[in-house]
């Protein structure tokens, strides 16, 4: 009898010591931190009372904005840069090496042939094809008034330099520089235009280029077959002309 009220002691105690381990704290849940939640829906609501109205650009004065760097409004750097300075520097053209700025490119030669061949050069330095010309024009050295004119063809789709040359010989120095360029030729696959009247030897002497002339010995004829040149490039008539005098004194 004993052992039976043992034995059931011994599973009462067991029972116990199990129900105790389940009866174990449960741990603790730590409750999510909700602060930028409640942070973003602050700005939300804050976002949503302001007067974007008072924020307006259009109302905003962009004229206390319009600075730079230097201290002053667009309209007030541009009036100072055309201001002419008020005092030189007389020895700055002193003992100079090159007249070359950063900003400036000075070419310095009273001889016409070559100062045209100089400006050739500057501008299309013709080391690959994209900065070769398109067509080289050729005008005549002694008539300044067709020589003004052609120069209406110096851009699209010619895209080369104005050469001057003499009605009956082309210079050494402009023959180098046309085969320097080596022109890539127009549209029309022209390489060289000659400009006016000239004796059969220049033509000759370009026989190994695609050439093309246009010839009056009228000034104002040739303006007018310049303008008629131009038109049939660029598909219409121009918009604007301009009207000058030809006499000699005008030249200047």
């Amino acid at each position: 009898m004993k052992k039976k009220i043992f034995k059931v002691l011994s599973t009462a105690g067991l029972l116990a010591i199990i129900a105790a381990c389940n009866n174990e704290e449960e741990p603790e849940v730590i409750e999510e931190d909700t602060t930028n939640e409640n942070v973003e829906e602050e700005s939300e609501d804050m976002e949503e009372g302001m007067d974007h109205g008072d924020m307006d650009h259009e109302d905003m004065d962009h004229g206390d904005m319009d600075h730079n760097m230097e201290g002053g409004s667009e309209e007030e750097i541009r009036e100072k840069a055309a201001t002419p300075p008020e005092t030189l520097n007389e020895n700055a053209t002193q003992g100079l090496i090159d007249n070359q700025t950063k900003n400036i490119t000075r070419i310095d030669n009273n001889d016409t042939i070559e100062f045209a061949v100089q400006v050739s050069q500057t501008v299309w330095p013709a080391v690959y094809e994209e900065n070769q010309p398109g067509t080289v024009i050729l005008v005549p050295e002694d008539n300044w008034q067709v020589s003004l004119a052609s120069l209406n063809l110096v851009h699209h789709p010619n895209d080369g330099p104005a050469l001057f040359i003499e009605s009956d010989n082309i210079p050494e120095v402009v023959s180098q520089e046309i085969s320097r360029l080596q022109p890539k030729g127009n549209d029309e696959g022209v390489e060289v235009i000659v400009m006016g009247s000239v004796s059969d030897s220049v033509i000759e002497e370009l026989d190994e280029y695609n050439v093309e002339q246009i010839q009056e010995d009228d000034p104002a004829s040739f303006a007018y077959e310049i303008d008629e040149a131009y038109a049939s490039i660029i598909g219409e008539a121009p918009e604007n002309v301009i009207v000058g005098s030809m006499e000699n004194e005008s030249e200047s």
